[in-house]
């Protein structure tokens, strides 16, 4: 694994990426490994950074630590064998649920017009902008001009109501 690099002179590696080698390393160890045998096995600079993680994965069920006195042994728990092959599945998973939700927001035709009006009236000059990038909206004049005078309508009702507020000597907290 190469290590990324966030600031000069010092290497980091991703914690997925940490977390999978790690993982991987107790699973080479016969599942029973001390500390010092996984940060020995592993390509990793610095030992307390290690250790910081370790722990954090035995706080996150990934590993089980062994043993009354140090040195500790750690083995792998169910959680664990199934992050050591895949480290990335949590971000996985993640982004199949985000993409269920958002399969079933697009097949239900009141939910998505919902969704498109609150883009539209929250984010008027975005909305416009992504709208006009469709192909089904390439060529069309009648569309631009229609969410034109909308986001125009919307802006001058802003403006006017700001132009009221400072009127009666409310100004803004930024």
């Amino acid at each position: 694994m190469k290590p990324r690099c966030t600031k000069p002179g010092r290497r980091v590696l991703k914690d997925c990426t940490l977390k999978g080698i790690v993982l991987k390393a107790v699973g080479r160890n016969s599942n029973n490994a001390t500390s010092r045998q996984i940060f020995n096995s592993i390509e990793y600079r610095n030992y307390n950074t290690f250790r910081v993680s370790l722990n954090r994965y035995v706080k996150q069920g990934y590993l089980k630590k062994r043993g009354d006195k140090k040195p500790y042994h750690y083995c792998l728990t169910k959680k664990g064998f199934l992050h050591a092959n895949d480290p990335f599945v949590l971000k996985k998973r993640r982004e199949l649920r985000y993409w269920q939700h958002m399969s079933r927001i697009m097949s239900n035709e009141k939910e998505f017009m919902h969704g498109i009006s609150r883009f539209i009236q929250y984010q008027p000059e975005m909305a416009l902008r992504e709208i006009c990038k469709g192909p089904y909206f390439k060529d069309d004049n009648s569309f631009h001009g229609y969410y034109k005078r909308i986001i125009d309508g919307q802006s001058k009702e802003i403006r006017e109501l700001q132009d009221n507020l400072c009127r009666i000597g409310y100004r803004p907290q930024r």
